[in-house]
């Protein structure tokens, strides 16, 4: 008697595969977004605004400061809100204290350097680098990109595998 799965159980792994394959890229773009940022011309920015707010609507609490600052390119005035490639996507989380800190480092009036794109002076960033915490959703994409390639080979076995130990028996 022959068991095999049915082939609609091939659609689990393959969305966990796809889902935390394409998770894993977005992610991922980031910390290219913030090596490229890193080799950007930079300006002195003034900090216009800033607080910490907590999106409404959710069940637990995540933190996230918006900042609006302003920088000069070329006599042209711009206005940016971006901290960092990686931020808040990937580090918007329930840890008030790190959020606050940010905020006290980017009251109104503070001077900061601002990098901005040579292509696109508008897209600009407060700080470049790796952030160790926007590690965080590349692992989890990763997770589950890993359970679906198990799972896959799992089913896979258990479908087309060779069960003939008789052939073995001399």
């Amino acid at each position: 008697m022959n068991h095999k799965i049915p082939s609609l159980f091939f659609a689990l792994p393959a969305v966990f595969i796809v889902v935390g394959g394409c998770f894993t890229a977005w992610h991922i773009r980031g910390f290219v977004s913030a090596y490229l940022a890193s080799s950007w011309p930079s300006v002195p920015g003034i900090i216009q605004s800033c607080e910490v707010t907590e999106p409404q609507g959710q069940r637990v609490l995540v933190y996230e400061v918006i900042v609006t600052y302003q920088y000069e390119v070329g006599g042209q005035k711009l206005t940016g809100n971006r901290i960092h490639p990686t931020y808040p996507a990937y580090t918007a989380d329930a840890n008030y204290d790190s959020h606050s800190d940010l905020a006290r480092r980017l009251c109104p009036g503070t001077s900061v350097r601002v990098f901005y794109s040579p292509s696109d002076p508008s897209r600009s960033y407060l700080a470049t680098g790796f952030v160790s915490a926007s590690l965080l959703p590349v692992v989890g994409g990763l997770i589950f990109l890993g359970g679906g390639v198990g799972f896959g080979l799992l089913f896979w076995l258990m479908n087309f595998a060779s069960h003939d130990y008789a052939r073995l028996i001399k």
